[in-house]
């Protein structure tokens, strides 16, 4: 737009904001830097049309935010650039640092200190954010009281630094208003403290022609402040018809004239304050600090560092007794000593950084005899385990010092998971059927029926693994033996009310040992030989697994039973085999591995995989020796890590399986069985379970 019909456009907003100001507040000033302030938004959208084109692209919106800074003064000139050149010239003046200081005001104009107020722009500074503020959304039909003058404006949500930029001597703000998140339609009243409210609305906010409230609603408005005996100490309230969020932004404001000739006033006295030494200087003298001067008060949150501080300068001296404890000390960089004992015969494992003790957990044993299990942490962190039958055991308590059993009596083998809103879903084969079991609530209770779904039919008892989607619709893979075929059952919604069955292989060759649903949505399935052949990893090409293919892990004796799977972020696999070793997929198809051994020399049963949040691999299996070990990776690719016995238990892993899940903070829980001696639930409580 051409200088001249900006300037144009923008003399016609002054003059129109001008106008309104006298008519609303014939006493004030009716100075063109209060127009300017009013009429804020169309000035800036003027510039930013200008300059920036087209609206909304990142050169707009940041000339947007930088000419919102802009005090009025310099909004005005910038109104009146004459090219991107000037314009830019402005902005930098502006941006430039500057001490804020009051002793550099000058004064505008002379007249009476009660009725003719002169005007002085400042760069927009709020006052008042009450969602971040303890005040939160003010309550519908309310008056609440705010500080326009104060040394703290943080209560109501306001920046500290707005008490520079604002005299004590105000009589009234020039302010930007939001209203933001309104519960109703509505409006909004500024008035001074001890005055009854007025009949004029400040800013209203109501539903759009399709019936919906906006989001946000601003407007500029003078609001004059109490300036004596104020209650409470504050200067304005505010009244809100209907429940919201309300923000509140100086751009300027009246005080009396000072009086005298235009230029600098001449300093007759300097006081000190608290802390400082020397005065008060009336001709001249030193200022200094006094000894002590400087204690807890007079320093910001993080201000003295290390760096600050000169070797030896700080001794036994120099701190009084208990002046550093347990409050002031950074745990992250220093170890705090021990706040508390464990339990009389618990043994204490370790010492978190804030004191907290790490005491010992011994594994659970739960007398249930079960040759699969399958374990999943709850939102809340209690772990919920599952067992041969589809049968639970939903512990009380994180540690899982008590629970409740849960009896499905649905069969054979398990497979469990965990839906999002905490319903378990089961899969289990019972020698005839594939079955689902869907909870009907988080606790499998008889007021919430359990829905039971037929899936297939045939010769079906074993193998059966479960995965749910990111939307809790259920994928159930499982072997059909008179067939010799490896199938996979997708349901069509979360209920499983239908759904479809697909072939994943055609001969004995492979049966289903563990499934997981990768980020990109499509699911994956490791494949064993139960009569001790290789071993392979099927490829869903998409979410439905309409097809797929079948990539082979290598020529070695695959687990009889359980290989552990887990896929990273990016999609690839991890699948832990007998080897010992660890399958790590190269892509997210596993066109080719790395084979990576690890704790050479003993063979495994059956094993588990996870990944942790750092992307390192966390590898559980039962050792060939009868023992519990986990295998922790020490880096993402696992090219080295440490091996850690956590159990030995009696009658392990001939044809039995190992469950593993990781809490949000890493910490693993194990689940495997013992025979005919029951489950055991190992909880670490470390996230090395040391």
């Amino acid at each position: 737009m051409p200088k001249v019909l900006r300037a144009f456009g923008t003399a016609a907003i002054l003059l129109t904001a001008a106008s309104l100001s006298h008519a609303v507040t014939p006493k004030t000033s009716t100075d063109p830097l209060f127009a300017i302030d009013l009429s804020r938004s169309a000035i800036i959208a003027d510039i930013v049309k200008s300059f920036e084109a087209p609206a909304g692209s990142p050169g707009a919106t940041q000339l947007k935010e930088r000419l919102e800074k802009l005090r009025a003064d310099r909004l005005l000139a910038a109104s009146l650039a004459s090219s991107r050149v000037s314009l830019d010239a402005i902005l930098v003046e502006a941006e430039s640092p500057q001490s804020p200081t009051f002793a550099s005001v000058r004064e505008k104009a002379l007249g009476d200190t009660n009725r003719d107020l002169v005007y002085t722009p400042i760069v927009p500074c709020p006052i008042v954010n009450t969602f971040t503020s303890p005040i939160g959304r003010l309550p519908a039909a309310s008056i609440t009281a705010f500080d326009a003058i104060a040394g703290d404006f943080a209560a109501q949500g306001g920046q500290n630094s707005c008490a520079t930029q604002l005299p004590t001597n105000m009589a009234a703000i020039a302010a930007q208003i939001a209203v933001v998140s309104p519960s109703n339609e509505g409006w909004l009243n500024l008035w001074p403290v001890g005055q009854t409210l007025p009949n004029n609305v400040t800013l209203g906010y109501y539903r759009d022609q399709a019936g919906d409230l906006p989001n946000i609603v601003t407007n500029s408005a003078l609001v004059p402040l109490c300036t004596s005996a104020c209650a409470g100490g504050k200067e304005f309230n505010l009244y809100t018809a209907s429940e919201a969020v309300v923000t509140i932004a100086v751009v300027g404001y009246f005080a009396p004239p000072l009086g005298g000739a235009p230029g600098a006033g001449t300093v007759t006295s300097v006081a000190t304050g608290t802390g400082l030494t020397g005065g008060p200087i009336t001709t001249t003298g030193t200022i200094s600090v006094a000894n002590g001067g400087i204690g807890s008060a007079q320093l910001a949150d993080g201000a003295v560092t290390f760096a600050k501080i000169a070797d030896g300068s700080v001794g036994p001296s120099k701190l009084s007794s208990g002046g550093v404890g347990r409050n002031q000390v950074d745990s992250s960089t220093v170890q705090l000593r021990l706040s508390a004992m464990c339990t009389r015969g618990v043994p204490l494992i370790g010492i978190n950084q804030d004191g907290s003790p790490i005491c010992d957990n011994p594994a659970r044993t739960l007398a249930y005899a079960t040759a699969r299990t399958s374990v999943a942490i709850r939102a809340d962190g209690r772990p919920l385990l599952a067992r041969d039958g589809g049968n639970l055991y939903d512990c009380a308590d994180a540690n899982c010092t008590s629970g409740t059993e849960i009896n499905l009596n649905l069969g054979g083998d398990v497979s469990m998971a965990l839906r999002t809103d905490g319903r378990p879903v089961v899969a289990v084969g019972n020698s005839s059927s594939q079955l689902l079991a869907i909870c009907g609530d988080a606790t499998c209770s008889i007021a919430a029926p359990v829905v039971v779904r037929t899936l297939d039919s045939g010769s079906i008892g074993t193998f059966s693994v479960l995965a749910l989607r990111a939307d809790n619709t259920p994928l159930v893979s499982y072997f059909e033996f008179s067939s010799g075929q490896t199938r996979l059952y997708v349901c069509n919604d979360p209920t499983c009310a239908s759904g479809t069955i697909r072939t994943i292989t055609a001969s004995p060759s492979y049966t289903p040992s563990a499934m997981r649903i990768r980020p990109n949505g499509t699911p994956v399935i490791t494949l064993r030989n139960y009569f001790g052949g290789g071993h392979a990893l099927y490829d869903c090409n998409d979410a439905g697994c309409s097809s797929g293919t079948i990539r082979g892990l290598g020529t070695g004796t695959s687990l009889r039973f359980q290989m552990g799977l887990a896929v990273r972020s990016d999609n690839r696999a991890v699948v832990v085999n007998y080897g010992p070793v660890m399958h790590d997929c190269a892509d997210a198809a596993c066109t080719t591995n790395t084979a990576r051994p690890f704790d050479t020399g003993e063979s495994v049963f059956a094993s588990a995989a996870a990944i942790r949040s750092d992307g390192r691999p966390l590898l559980a299996y039962g050792s060939g020796f009868g023992g519990v070990k986990l295998f922790d990776c020490a880096d993402a690719a696992c090219t080295s890590g440490t091996v850690r016995a956590v159990d030995q238990p009696q009658n392990f892993f001939s044809d039995q399986e190992i469950s593993l899940a990781l809490r949000p903070d890493n910490r693993p829980v194990i689940a495997y069985p013992t025979g005919s001696s029951g489950v055991r639930l190992l909880i670490c409580q470390s996230v090395t379970c040391q």
